[in-house]
């Protein structure tokens, strides 16, 4: 690549730059490639750029020593010094006393980091506050849960006392529909010659047999509720117990009357 082909494309990059820096500073923003820009320019105004472009402005008063012509030729003297008109415009935007000032756009670069700022702030106390809103939607949503479970329990411990209840009742309505004492005795013996029938002398045979049990297909053993009779205290209870033994007397009679 020949030295003014070079310069040309520096001058090339130099003029996009500037006109990209031109239009951020309009904007206001972006203020990442406002500084990228504004770096570019300066480093090439004040480095190899402007070294590569003093070498061309002094050629073109040179001449040759042979020939004592001009170093360039008319058409290529003006190819040079269109880029040199090119390259000292770039250059008076960004003198400090031109209307395009080096403060104005250090200025927006200032302005545009300060807002960048203000929005990276605004965004972390946008997504603190979501935080919380959230955090205080789970302790609501869990405070939700646990009053429905309690309430869920409360339920159960209530159905479960109704039934319990309930079941003592029915129990008490079976105890009070019992007749106690010799009555009670009687009855129960009526029911059991009842449901016998035919078989009560098969039944009376076997139940003479020790550990005897009749079975049947499709039997299965349940649970039962039994009575046991208890025997009242003979030491603090003599009435009591005088009148328990005398009842517990005469339903034997009765029993033994019935076989």
């Amino acid at each position: 690549m020949s030295e003014f082909r070079q310069v040309t494309e520096h001058l090339e990059a130099l003029e996009t730059c500037l006109t990209q820096l031109q239009h951020s500073v309009a904007n206001k923003s972006d203020h990442a490639r406002l500084e990228r820009d504004l770096s570019f320019l300066l480093a090439a105004l004040n480095g190899d750029v402007d070294v590569m472009m003093d070498k061309f402005r002094d050629r073109c008063c040179m001449v040759d020593p042979v020939t004592k012509q001009p170093r360039f030729g008319p058409k290529m003297l003006a190819k040079v010094q269109d880029v040199l008109r090119r390259y000292d415009d770039v250059a008076l935007k960004m003198e400090k006393d031109a209307p395009f000032r080096l403060q104005t756009v250090q200025g927006a670069v200032e302005l545009a980091r300060e807002q960048k700022q203000q929005t990276l702030q605004q965004e972390a106390r946008d997504q603190e506050a979501k935080r919380q809103r959230d955090e205080q939607l789970r302790i609501e949503a869990l405070a939700t849960a646990a009053q429905k479970k309690r309430e869920r329990h409360e339920k159960e411990r209530a159905e479960k006392e109704q039934q319990q209840k309930l079941e003592e009742q029915e129990r008490e309505r079976l105890n009070a529909s019992i007749p106690h004492g010799k009555e009670g005795l009687e009855k129960s013996i009526a029911m059991l010659q009842e449901s016998t029938g035919s078989e009560m002398l098969f039944r009376q045979s076997l139940v003479k047999l020790l550990g005897f049990k009749e079975l049947q297909q499709g039997y299965e053993a349940q649970p039962r509720a039994v009575f046991v009779l208890e025997e009242p205290d003979l030491s603090e209870e003599l009435d009591a117990w005088t009148s328990w033994f005398d009842e517990l007397k005469e339903m034997q009679s009765l029993v033994e009357s019935k076989l």
